[in-house]
């Protein structure tokens, strides 16, 4: 099971064991035959290229999407310019521009994509797909806490 990227859609698709061939899931169910899916897409697979370059969103939306967050990373809520440890050394969080669906797949520069994300999370995401917001906020809040126990260990 994973999910199919043509140009900047994404849909579900895998192998319906009782037609023996590939098909899209549609409401849960294969297309081929309405056998119901139970299994979760594990990665992201691309079929066709879309025809976008990778930009920021407008001034506009930028303003509004920080605005929004509260001037905040989506996925940690660590202020931008606040200060953190990291690696021994006083690092100020940057803001950066992160496709929630990452561009490496989708290719959507749509501002529904962008989220305003620090600098550590959005490393750390790189282009990680997660099936929802909520999933990749536990990924990152885990690296986190795995990254403060690391440094108060030295």
């Amino acid at each position: 099971m994973h999910l199919a990227l043509y140009g900047n859609v994404k849909i579900q698709r895998g192998h319906c064991p009782d037609c023996d061939c590939t098909a899209l899931v549609v409401g849960g169910c294969f297309a081929c035959c309405d056998r119901l899916v139970a299994d979760v897409p594990l990665k992201a697979k691309r079929m066709s290229e879309p025809e976008q370059r990778r930009k920021r969103p407008s001034l506009t939306e930028r303003k509004s999407i920080v605005e929004s967050q509260g001037n905040a990373c989506l996925y940690c809520d660590r202020g931008f310019g606040s200060h953190v440890m990291r690696k021994g050394r006083l690092v100020r969080l940057r803001l950066v521009w992160d496709h929630v669906l990452p561009f490496a797949y989708s290719a959507d520069n749509k501002p529904a994509n962008f989220v305003a994300a620090c600098h550590v999370c959005n490393g750390w995401k790189s282009d990680l797909v997660f099936q929802t917001l909520s999933e990749a906020r536990v990924f990152l809040q885990a690296r986190w806490a795995a990254d403060l126990d690391r440094a108060s260990k030295h």
